[in-house]
């Protein structure tokens, strides 16, 4: 038998992944329900209009149906069923846009920054006691890897002996595991990678929140490392460069949750890098500091 048009282009592409329809259903499901529900709210009001209904009889959202009441929802649901589809296609352009946008500053100010070294000062207290400074000379390598080398650590505390001091070192071995896995997780998120921005494009987990009081456009991303996690990238829509990016994220489990709040700031060229970056895991009442200052020109 001859291969239907489906099968055929299920043969030269294959099948969507079961991810990739769960991402579509959340997305794109409730809209249609949207617009079914308008359309049988505009069919209903129509009937009234016509008299295919009694005049007050109750209509399936448990309000009486009058006449006048009629004339309004179908007005309003006509308006909603004809602007929708624009009303959707011209978001979708506009994040689109502003995610190439997006792109394109984080790799400038990427290729930018490997003209420079700088200080990078990480500070982690745990409910409120300095744990952990350590300060790191930061450059791009010839090969264009990010070099670091530590040029100030905090000493280490004091050893403990006996039970005490096992159950101490224990403690203090799990405690020192988790923060440093913390501290790898911010930079896991700053700054942001353009292919990961691109891929949540793709996968259709973009959002964007147009300038409110504070003048930036904000661009969601859903999922961006972890499944159920989100970046928000906050931009001048008028220089198109980054202002502030924060992250709802966890460590192990979303139990493990974690924030991440990064300022940024502008170098004398206009090139823009994270400031300040701070982040918080509520479990353990741990945060994690990390400041970059210091930036010259050349590599050490």
């Amino acid at each position: 038998m001859p291969q239907t048009d489906l099968e055929t282009d299920r043969s030269k592409h294959g099948t969507h992944s079961d991810r990739q329809v769960a991402e579509f259903q959340k997305r794109y499901i409730p809209i249609a329900m949207g617009i079914a529900n308008l359309s049988t709210k505009s069919k209903i009001a129509t009937s009234y209009m016509n008299g295919e209904s009694n005049e007050k009889s109750s209509t399936p959202w448990g309000f009486k149906m009058t006449r006048s009441k009629a004339r309004f929802v179908l007005a309003t649901c006509s308006i909603a069923l004809l602007l929708g589809p624009a009303i959707v296609k011209s978001q979708s352009a506009d994040v689109q846009e502003r995610v190439a946008a997006l792109k394109q500053t984080v790799a400038q100010n990427q290729q930018r920054l490997r003209q420079y070294q700088w200080i990078e000062t990480t500070v982690i207290t745990v409910a409120g006691d300095e744990k952990s400074r350590e300060q790191k000379q930061c450059y791009y390598g010839a090969d264009g890897a990010l070099q670091k080398i530590t040029i100030s650590t905090s000493p280490p505390p004091e050893e403990k002996f006996g039970l005490r001091g096992l159950i101490a070192e224990h403690k203090k071995e799990e405690m020192a595991d988790y923060m440093k896995r913390a501290a790898a997780l911010v930079h896991s998120y700053v700054p942001p990678n353009p292919e990961r921005l691109q891929a949540v494009k793709e996968a259709g987990m973009v959002s964007l929140d147009m300038p409110g009081a504070g003048g930036v456009a904000r661009l969601n991303f859903g999922n961006y490392l972890k499944p159920g996690d989100r970046l928000s990238v906050e931009i001048d829509p008028n220089s198109i460069q980054l202002t502030a990016l924060r992250v709802a994220s966890y460590l192990d489990d979303a139990n493990d949750a974690v924030d991440l709040d990064v300022r940024f700031a502008s170098l004398d060229d206009g090139t823009r890098y994270p400031s300040n970056e701070v982040l918080f895991a509520k479990a353990k009442n741990l945060v994690v500091n990390v400041t970059n200052s210091g930036y010259r020109a050349g590599a050490p």
